[in-house]
């Protein structure tokens, strides 16, 4: 094993984690494939994070960046400017910033043993896309994110041709604007 830092070898097994769950879900990948992938011994995993859901959730404990988008389209004036902050939002899961922790959440999305650690994740995207507002404004945040969640799904991980194709701005603009489906 190399002479990392402490601090170098915790993020080689992070960037590991986030990267195999990203690939195979939770169910799909174990410590040790983890450990494998970040060039360690499956102890040194083990002795920062006591079980597989302590590496799950650290991937999942970051601050998605699509959320503050999303808040912004939902107080744009206007279909243009919702436009815009969806394919802000859009940008950072297709190849962005979250595409990799976005593909570890819906590519483990069916699995039980990962269900608690996926719905905690969720929904504090949902709180943050809110914006602490009460009323309705949760449950269109969390409409907004099944939206998104919807689009990486079929786009980045089935690989739906229509979709896999598609500029980010003619999705945004369609999910801008969901009532009639058409371009602002």
């Amino acid at each position: 094993m190399s002479a990392r830092a402490r601090p170098e070898r915790r993020q080689a097994i992070l960037d590991a984690a986030r990267d195999r769950f990203a690939t195979s879900g939770y169910d799909g990948c174990s410590l040790r494939t983890i450990a494998a992938a970040a060039g360690v011994d499956p102890a040194l995993v083990l002795y920062h994070y006591a079980s597989k859901p302590g590496p799950y959730g650290a991937v999942l404990a970051r601050e998605f960046s699509f959320v503050e988008h999303l808040g912004d389209a939902e107080r744009a004036s206007t279909t243009e400017a919702a436009a815009r902050s969806w394919a802000a939002a859009l940008r950072c899961c297709a190849g962005g910033p979250d595409t990799q922790a976005c593909r570890a959440l819906l590519r483990s999305a069916g699995s039980r043993d990962a269900e608690a650690i996926t719905r905690a994740a969720v929904e504090r995207c949902v709180g943050a896309a809110a914006g602490g507002a009460g009323g309705e404004a949760p449950c269109r945040a969390a409409h907004q994110i099944s939206r998104l969640f919807g689009w990486i799904l079929l786009r980045e991980i089935v690989g739906v041709d229509e979709l896999a194709g598609q500029q980010v701005e003619t999705a945004a603009a369609l999910l801008a604007d969901p009532s009639t489906g058409r371009r602002p």
